[in-house]
């Protein structure tokens, strides 16, 4: 049982990746490299620095992920220096 549970997981996991992580990491990559960062900011960084944010507003519930995070995160990216 516990190797079903594995292998559904590890599935899982893959899929999540390859349908829902990596197209949204690509769409905000693409926003970022149209000179949405000062030079020399590590773009998969603050591609990281994003979703970082979302994502821990998602699993903790603690505050919402909506276009008021989408600005303020944005407004950090760009003054990264």
């Amino acid at each position: 049982m516990r190797s079903l549970l594995s292998s559904r997981s590890r599935s899982l996991a893959a899929e999540l990746r390859s349908k829902i992580i990596m197209p949204c990491r690509r769409a905000l990559r693409s926003v970022l490299e149209r000179g949405a960062l000062p030079d020399g900011v590590d773009l998969e960084l603050a591609v990281d620095l994003a979703f970082g944010a979302m994502w821990y507003r998602l699993l903790n519930r603690h505050a919402e992920v909506n276009d008021d995070l989408a600005e303020e995160i944005a407004g950090l990216l760009a003054r990264i220096r």
